[in-house]
């Protein structure tokens, strides 16, 4: 009966089937009973009302306001949905067809993921601590997005630089409605002097894929463990 992008007006029109010599009354009401919900029209919401088409005229007219939000709900071309009926009419009978859709379009693009970053680098800790590597989201989705990460010891880190048992692929859920999520590495406090505070070793982050959203331009970063050792003492033994 009606379709919109969001942030439109759903008009659904009424027409009478000839034109009577006084105002008719026809009377309706919106049903959320599809995929739409209360967040895609504007506040305050009308479920229901009636259109008086003026004596002489065959025509009247329903306008719902829709609500232009931020949230990804398929993008361009994917539709929310409710139900338009007239429950019943003054000075005219209703026909065969009494309800309706109304469609709400989404005009929102497709979220991208990109891992968080400094000069090349997406997470720094003092051994023992954890790396954590955030994602950024561009914007909010109506699901659940799932992203995928891999960890590689390409640098100079090494696996007796990580937290046994290691984890070296796995995902992240960031919720319907929120844009950030988190990969957490645990680093492995060693007693090797590995150059002293200042001194880091590396690894790389990088997300492999997503679902319900886009990878951005950043998906890899490096991961930075500092060394916490002081430097070695050398003395000669000696007994008294």
């Amino acid at each position: 009966g009606a379709q919109v992008v969001e942030g439109g007006d759903l008009v659904f029109g009424i027409t009478m089937s000839g034109m009577s010599d006084e105002d008719v009354t026809v009377n309706w009401s919106m049903t959320l009973n599809g995929s739409a919900e209360a967040g895609d029209l504007t506040s305050p919401i009308v479920y229901s009302g009636s259109v008086v088409i003026p004596a002489g005229s065959t025509t009247g007219q329903i306008t719902i306001p829709t609500f232009d939000d931020s949230l990804f709900e398929g993008g361009v071309g994917s539709y929310e949905d409710l139900s338009m009926t007239l429950t019943s009419a003054s000075g005219a009978d209703l026909g065969a067809t009494t309800t309706v859709s109304g469609l709400i379009e989404d005009n929102e693009g497709t979220p991208v993921v990109n891992l968080d970053e400094v000069q090349g680098v997406g997470a720094q800790i003092v051994e023992g601590g954890d790396l954590v590597f955030g994602i950024t989201m561009s914007g909010t989705s109506d699901e659940d997005v799932t992203v995928n990460w891999s960890m590689t010891l390409n640098g100079s880190a090494e696996a007796g630089d990580l937290t046994s048992p290691i984890v070296y692929s796995g995902s992240v859920v960031i919720p319907a409605g929120s844009t950030t999520g988190q990969i957490t590495i645990p680093t492995f406090d060693d007693s090797l002097f590995e150059g002293g505070v200042g001194s880091y070793e590396d690894l790389s982050m990088t997300l492999t894929s997503a679902s319900g959203a886009d990878l951005g331009a950043t998906t890899t970063v490096s991961g930075l463990i500092e060394d916490n050792e002081g430097t070695p003492v050398v003395n000669l033994d000696e007994v008294q």
